[in-house]
């Protein structure tokens, strides 16, 4: 969901790093949903309990913009609070040209500087592609001390494992998985296991799905479940 959430992140980092006891952080980033696909925003289709369990108990907001259209220069401007323009990312990274420059100050750098412990969980899409240097820009140097399937593809090859073609690769990920394992429950599995074996550090959770981007491929029991509805 691409909404412009750079100024509520870093208003909310400025308030963490003051606060005497700093609270943990995850930020959920879904790709390419649209805003009214959760039931709390009014969907009669899709069911998001959690999402609207979430929504209902906190603090929901109605009127934000994303930055860009599609995806690369919006999660650029989540990471620096400055408009595609400033950061020079104006489109989805397709080559070499664009990428997240390290002269950028990252959220997750502004953290890590203020005490956090940062993890990066699924798609970054912020490196260029086909450039020898690819994996200069991947997340664990932009201020991630973790890097669990991030790289510099826009989308999985498969969203089964092993989750690549011939062409595409996948972002590195713990060993582990079997055939027929569904991209986005292994992911979320991952990130369980970061927060099951923390340290006392507080952490800051920057956790982008590769879903709903293509390809698209549901999972069965759900492709089912939905045919149905």
């Amino acid at each position: 969901m691409k909404i412009r959430l750079a100024t509520i992140a870093l208003t909310l980092l400025t308030a963490c790093l003051h606060s005497a006891s700093k609270p943990n952080i995850v930020f959920l980033l879904v790709d390419d949903l649209g805003w009214t696909d959760f039931g709390c925003f009014g969907s009669d289709l899709y069911e998001t309990p959690n999402i609207d369990k979430l929504c209902a108990e906190g603090m929901k907001f109605t009127n934000g913009y994303a930055a860009c259209t599609v995806c690369s220069p919006t999660r650029a401007a989540v990471m620096t609070g400055k408009y595609p323009v400033r950061t020079g990312i104006t489109n989805w990274i397709s080559g070499p040209t664009m990428r997240l420059h390290h002269e950028e100050t990252t959220l997750a750098e502004a953290l890590r500087d203020g005490g956090y412990q940062t993890w990066h969980v699924g798609k970054w899409h912020l490196a260029p592609r086909g450039a020898d240097e690819v994996e200069d820009y991947y997340p664990e140097h932009q201020g991630f001390d973790v890097n669990i399937g991030g790289n510099h593809w826009g989308a999985p090859g498969s969203y089964f494992h092993p989750y690549t073609t011939q062409r595409k690769t996948m972002g590195k990920l713990p060993p582990g998985g079997k055939e027929g394992d569904y991209l986005t429950d292994r992911l979320t599995d991952e990130t369980l296991k970061l927060i099951d074996n923390r340290n006392e550090k507080p952490f800051f959770l920057s956790f982008w799905y590769y879903n709903v981007h293509t390809p698209i491929q549901g999972r069965p029991d759900l492709v089912e479940k939905y045919k149905g509805i």
